[in-house]
């Protein structure tokens, strides 16, 4: 899993990798390219690996499939799909969604 610290870091661009001036997905290999354009070394593509993820809110009353917690856990079993609860830390913005 990934830390909070981490994903804060990379929202507000702490990034230390620099000259990065666009990014492509390969959804087959599950690779990013990442096109960087260096002054002093020039245009390079490099491999990363890619774990796509998404927030959502709580979707605790939401009829999500169907109001079926069953349906719901087979089908994250079939796709691969993991739910893990957010640390917010108190923030209501990020309760709130």
């Amino acid at each position: 899993m990934v830390s909070q610290e981490v994903i804060e870091e990379f929202l507000l661009g702490e990034d230390p990798e620099k000259y990065i001036v666009a990014l492509e997905y390969d959804y087959r290999s599950g690779k990013i390219f990442k096109v960087i354009q260096d002054p002093i070394q020039g245009k390079q593509i490099k491999t990363d690996s890619f774990i796509p993820f998404a927030w959502v809110g709580d979707l605790h009353g939401k009829k999500f499939y169907g109001g079926s917690k069953a349906a719901q856990k087979q089908a994250m079993s079939t796709h691969g799909i993991l739910i893990e609860k957010q640390d917010t830390r108190g923030d209501e913005r990020m309760e709130q969604g």
